[in-house]
């Protein structure tokens, strides 16, 4: 009986090892894509904006280069999956933020699309929008 119970916790042993093996080579994939998960709050006129989304490109016009980082914004908050970030350096965010309707009727937009350039830096990254409150008006026609 002894020699069955240590193999039992021999096997035990060789599967908690495993499963930790597992989890480091899942986590090392994850970090090793050079994505940075980027979060944030969005706010227009003072008020968080109730949902849209948040679009992270790179900055070609700087150099920079990579995917598309895109965030849903539920209550004013956005935050990307760690394997779905953005690239470090200078990026183009724009965003487009819509009142909360009622579950069949389509969304009301707060504003046009607003666009502007920041720095996403390496590592995890805020970015805490305020969208201009004349980002709403529409722009004079020339």
């Amino acid at each position: 009986m002894a020699s069955r119970s240590s193999h039992l916790r021999g096997s035990i042993g060789i599967v908690a090892a495993g499963l930790v093996l597992a989890l480091a080579i899942v986590s090392g994939c994850q970090k090793s894509n050079g994505l940075t998960p980027v979060s944030g709050r969005v706010t227009f006129k003072g008020n968080p904006v109730p949902m849209g989304n948040v679009y992270i490109e790179p900055d070609a016009s700087q150099g920079n280069k990579g995917p598309q980082c895109r965030s849903s914004i539920i209550k004013g908050v956005f935050t990307s999956r760690p394997e779905f970030g953005s690239v470090s350096g200078p990026v183009t965010v724009d965003v487009e933020g819509s009142e909360q309707r009622a579950e069949k009727e389509f969304p009301t937009p707060l504003f046009p699309r607003y666009t502007f350039k920041t720095e996403i830096p390496k590592g995890k990254a805020t970015l805490d929008i305020v969208v201009p409150e004349d980002a709403g008006k529409p722009s004079p026609r020339r």
